[in-house]
């Protein structure tokens, strides 16, 4: 057989405009009458003659079992994905046998495939003898600044549940930047600095269990303080994630601007821990003929530079997540960081 072989399609299920005169659907149990059923299909009574007490086949049921085959065959055809977990047709046929693949009911883009025979359970609720089809599928969260979901976009303390299916995860932990103190405006009295990056932390192939609850901590970006008050700012929180069995893996925030810089935060807990970059001092920034001289926020490991503010004094946010803020000689108020983040892939 050749590719071209392909045959003609159904273009629609048989009977599909004349369903009110057919048996939809075909009743399971045998029927009285020479009605058709799935247990008997059609019975002596209608192989026999009229003349004899026989009863010719319902033309109606013809219809319901063409349209029923035909619109499976139209489905198949149009490529149909795997249908969806079933529990009551799975009690009728006792159970799912081995290397049926379902859709997950609860969770989409995930299939189950059934690892024994007359399989009973339910695998979007741990049930045992299912794993997930093809190996290939994950789940990827993120919390934090830029997050899809609308309940996780800032920082916080979050839990979610580990899904049934997973046994594995990677793990990134972005701190929170540092606040920037700003300079006075243009005074020589208490010139301050930016804010330092985060620290970050890494791991992959972390062992999780199934159905356990994971406890997820985003930092929140030092608060940004004024030159005038000669107040350093605000360090930057620490971001962690722990439980489901794991160790806490956890990355610290950066350090507030004072009068002089302070580090970068620290990973801690991962296979991977990296330190952000410090702050950059305001002293010695001032251009001849007052002109802008930036001062921009630490680096937050796979973050970016904290924001910087113009002669102007527009703002540009610190680079999430984790990001310190930025300062200027010719603007007092200091830029606030950037907020943490964590990021949570879980496989099977």
């Amino acid at each position: 057989m050749e590719a071209s072989d392909i045959p003609y399609k159904i273009p629609a299920p048989f009977a599909s405009s004349n369903l009110s005169n057919a048996t939809v659907p075909i009743p399971t149990a045998a029927q009285p009458n020479g009605f058709a059923s799935w247990a008997e299909g059609w019975g002596i009574v209608n192989a026999t003659n009229p003349s004899a007490g026989g009863i010719p086949p319902r033309w109606q049921d013809f219809l319901g079992l063409f349209y029923i085959c035909s619109a499976w065959l139209q489905w198949t055809q149009a490529g149909g994905a795997p249908v969806a977990y079933d529990g009551a047709f799975q009690a009728t046929i006792g159970g799912y046998p081995n290397g049926a693949v379902v859709a997950s009911g609860t969770t989409a883009g995930l299939y189950w495939r059934s690892t024994a025979d007359n399989n009973t359970s339910n695998p979007d609720t741990g049930g045992t003898n299912w794993v997930p089809f093809p190996g290939t599928f994950i789940q990827d969260n993120y919390f934090g600044p830029g997050s899809s979901n609308p309940s996780w976009n800032t920082h916080g303390t979050y839990t979610i549940p580990v899904p049934v299916w997973a046994t594995h995860a990677d793990i990134d932990v972005w701190g929170a930047g540092g606040g920037a103190m700003g300079s006075n405006q243009g005074s020589t009295i208490n010139i301050g600095s930016s804010g330092a990056g985060c620290g970050y932390a890494n791991s992959q192939g972390v062992a999780v269990t199934p159905g356990s609850t994971l406890t997820i901590i985003v930092g929140q970006g030092g608060i940004g303080t004024t030159g005038s008050s000669g107040t350093r700012a605000g360090n930057g929180g620490t971001s962690s994630v722990s439980g489901a069995g794991i160790t806490t893996i956890s990355a610290i925030g950066g350090t507030g601007g004072g009068s002089g810089p302070g580090p970068g935060g620290s990973g801690i807990g991962g296979t991977v821990n990296l330190t952000g970059q410090g702050g950059t001092d305001l002293d010695g920034l001032i251009g001849p003929g007052g002109s802008c001289m930036l001062a921009p926020g630490g680096n937050a490991p796979s973050g970016g530079l904290g924001g910087i503010i113009n002669a102007a004094g527009t703002g540009t946010p610190a680079t999430s997540p984790g990001g310190g803020g930025g300062a200027n000689y010719y603007v007092d108020q200091g830029q606030s960081g950037a907020d943490g983040g964590v990021r949570i892939v879980f496989y099977p």
